[in-house]
């Protein structure tokens, strides 16, 4: 993980880059179930009090490429609007990029946390798996 990772030459900054090294769970089945080039997972995080637009969106989506991966997390305070924001989402999935990009609320990676903290780690798959059937249907 790096927390702040410089991109083009340090033009750019990617707030956290994670290696995706899975070999099992929701991060290999997005490899190799549904084909996302992902040897790293891009986040951006948002501390605003109202729902991430557009822009913010297009911002993760320009760090996602070939050499990186395709694969971004969006996390933000809270999502006001889900509907809005699935579509926006959805919008990613179908511009022909072959690009995902999820977005996590506070209660999202709190209610992930809480499965970690109770030994249930599968949970936190399908609690994943179920934002990218969201995404995807």
């Amino acid at each position: 993980m790096i927390v702040s990772a410089p991109v083009n030459e340090g033009r750019k900054r990617i707030d956290i880059l994670f290696d995706n090294s899975a070999v099992r769970g929701f991060f290999a089945r997005l490899v190799h179930s549904f084909h996302y080039f992902a040897p790293y997972i891009s986040v951006e995080c948002k501390n605003y009090s109202t729902d991430p637009e557009n822009p913010e969106l297009d911002q993760l989506l320009a760090r996602l490429n070939q050499k990186r991966g395709r694969v971004g997390i969006l996390t933000c305070r809270q999502v006001q609007d889900p509907d809005l924001m699935l579509k926006r989402c959805r919008d990613v999935v179908n511009d022909g990029d072959k690009c995902l990009i999820i977005v996590l609320e506070d209660r999202d990676i709190c209610a992930m946390l809480d499965f970690a903290t109770a030994n249930k780690r599968k949970n936190i798959d399908d609690y994943m798996e179920d934002k990218l059937k969201g995404i995807l249907t």
